[in-house]
């Protein structure tokens, strides 16, 4: 599985208050997408999909997450292979959201954290997987964890 990687900073610390799942238009607007009809949007397959959003529970300062899934439609096997395809956590800032993670792959909750938030992984098929920690801006890698000791955790949150 290929993961992609990116961490994005809140420019101010991300607010812990309670919102409603961003719009399509929110969405779109935090993370420099053009809306198409419908509220869909275009992933890196070149094709118009509807996004998903799944709310995390992560804790602490960041509170609910809010996990953005773009979809590969017809072409995910031969576009994003396993992964289900683009992932977006944004969080809420002020009044809008910001993004704080994006990759690919099939996020974990772990039952670790840092400063209060939750530690996640990337997970899928492979013998260990980056772990993203809180920095107090945005979720970084910061260490990795083996397919068995993830295993010995027994069910833990996943999404999507």
């Amino acid at each position: 599985m290929r993961v992609f990687w990116t961490a994005v900073g809140c420019g101010v610390v991300c607010a812990a208050v309670a919102h409603a799942a961003p719009t399509a238009a929110e969405v779109a607007g935090a993370l420099g997408l053009a809306p198409e009809a419908g509220g869909q949007v275009r992933n890196m397959c070149d094709s118009t999909v509807t996004h998903e959003i799944q709310n995390v529970a992560l804790g602490g300062a960041v509170g609910t997450g809010y996990l953005v899934v773009i979809p590969g439609g017809d072409a995910t096997p031969a576009c994003y292979g396993d992964a289900p395809g683009d992932m977006y956590l944004l969080v809420a800032d002020g009044a809008g959201y910001r993004q704080v993670f994006a990759g690919a792959g099939y996020v974990t909750i772990l039952p670790s954290q840092t400063a209060g938030v939750s530690d996640f992984t990337l997970a899928g098929p492979g013998f260990s997987f980056p772990v993203y920690r809180w920095n107090g801006t945005s979720f970084a890698v910061g260490g990795e964890i083996s397919d068995s000791d993830l295993a010995a955790f027994g069910t833990l949150a996943t999404y999507p």
